[in-house]
């Protein structure tokens, strides 16, 4: 069975709307027994937060 995006999207946006100490426990929470789908969500902020401040331009 393939990636449910829209749930994956569903779950990314709550998640990023938590402290990023909270995400993974979120993300435990409520992927639950559904291992492909959490895998999708972690791997997605893993890349999220790699990313932040590659856009940034010093003084």
């Amino acid at each position: 069975m393939g990636t449910n995006w829209d749930e994956v999207e569903r779950i990314l946006d709550q998640t990023l709307k938590l402290p990023e100490e909270e995400w993974l426990g979120y993300v435990e929470k409520t992927c639950k027994e559904e291992s492909e789908l959490k895998k999708e969500v972690e791997l997605l902020l893993t890349c999220i937060k790699e990313s932040e401040g590659w856009l940034k331009v010093d003084d």
